[in-house]
Formats: C-alpha cells, sequence, structure tokens
C-alpha cells in the first residue's frame, strides 16, 4: 500500500537535495573553521593571482614610461607601492571572504537541519506505517503466553533428567560388550 504523504514528503526531499542540499549539506560537511579557513585560503589565491594578472597589465601599459626614467629610486618606490597595495587588497579580501564564508556555512547548517527534518518526517511516516501493519498482523496472531516454572519445578525436572540419563548409560555400558573388542 502506498502513502501518499511519505511520497509528497519524499519527492519534496529529492527536489531539495537536487537544488539546494547537495552544497549545503558539502558545506556543513566541514567544521566551521574548517570551511572558513578553506573559503579564506580560496579567496588568497584568487586575489594573489588576479592582483599579479593586473600587475602585468599595468607593466604593459606603462612599460614604456618605466624604460624611459629607468633608476634603482623609480623600481623601490614601484616595489613599495605594488607591496602596499597588494596587502591592503589582501586584508580587504580576507575580511571578505571571513564575513561571507561565516554567513554561508550558517545558512548550509540551517539547510542542512531542514534536510534532516524532512528525513526524520519520511522516518516517522515509515515507522508509523510499519506500526500499524505490526498492530493488523499482532491481531490476526495472539501469541500463547508461557508459563515460567518456578526454581523447585525447575530442580524436581533437571534430577529427573539427570536420573534418566544415568540409567540410560548404565544400560548401554551393561547390553554391549565394547570392553572385549
Amino acid at each position: 500500500m502506498l502513502n501518499k504523504n511519505k511520497i509528497i514528503a519524499m519527492t519534496n526531499l529529492a527536489i531539495y537535495e537536487k537544488h539546494k542540499g547537495r552544497d549545503a549539506l558539502e558545506a556543513a560537511s566541514y567544521y566551521r573553521e574548517d570551511y572558513i579557513s578553506n573559503c579564506i585560503l580560496r579567496g588568497i589565491i584568487r586575489y594573489t593571482a588576479v592582483y599579479i594578472l593586473f600587475f602585468f597589465l599595468y607593466l604593459l601599459m606603462q612599460g614604456e614610461e618605466l624604460v624611459l626614467k629607468m633608476s634603482f629610486q623609480l623600481l623601490v618606490s614601484l616595489g613599495r607601492r605594488a607591496i602596499i597595495l597588494y596587502l591592503f587588497g589582501l586584508t580587504v579580501t580576507v575580511a571578505l571572504f571571513l564575513f561571507f564564508s561565516y554567513f554561508s556555512y550558517e545558512k548550509a547548517v540551517e539547510e542542512r537541519d531542514k534536510y534532516e527534518k524532512g528525513l526524520e518526517e519520511i522516518l516517522s511516516l515509515s515507522l508509523s506505517l510499519g506500526k500499524e501493519r505490526y498492530k493488523s498482523s499482532k491481531e490476526e496472531k495472539k501469541p500463547r503466553k508461557k508459563e515460567i516454572p518456578s526454581s523447585d519445578e525447575n530442580r524436581i525436572v533437571r534430577k529427573k533428567n539427570m536420573s534418566t540419563m544415568t540409567e540410560q548409560s548404565s544400560e548401554w555400558l551393561d547390553e554391549e560388550d565394547w570392553l572385549d573388542e
């Protein structure tokens, strides 16, 4: 028998997982500090690559002027400005990536919680359906209650079993001539 509520919940969960859930589950699988540091590291690498590209673009555009005015003081001041600009931009980039990665992680954790609630809903629907089946089968088959013998009765039964075993063993020894062979 198909349960409509369970099918609807499973379909909604599959749609959610396909669109939002994959990224949210991946992000929420990390610890917060690991996820944030990973995002910051990727941001630093991206910023450095972009900065180097723009720096070479600047050198290509201003290359003729730099060659004409070439001096040690000009190169030192250009290097100083480039490093200061890089460090300032890097600081801003790290702050932005820190801010955005923190909130994206928190959002991913919320999305994972929604996903887990959906899974719990499906589980509860499955369990309630299973309980209904169990109740109906239990009503059809009523188990017999076994009587548990008291300790005195157990002792008597054990003594009888032991006496029959000793009688059987003595009969076996008497009946066969296994020692003669």
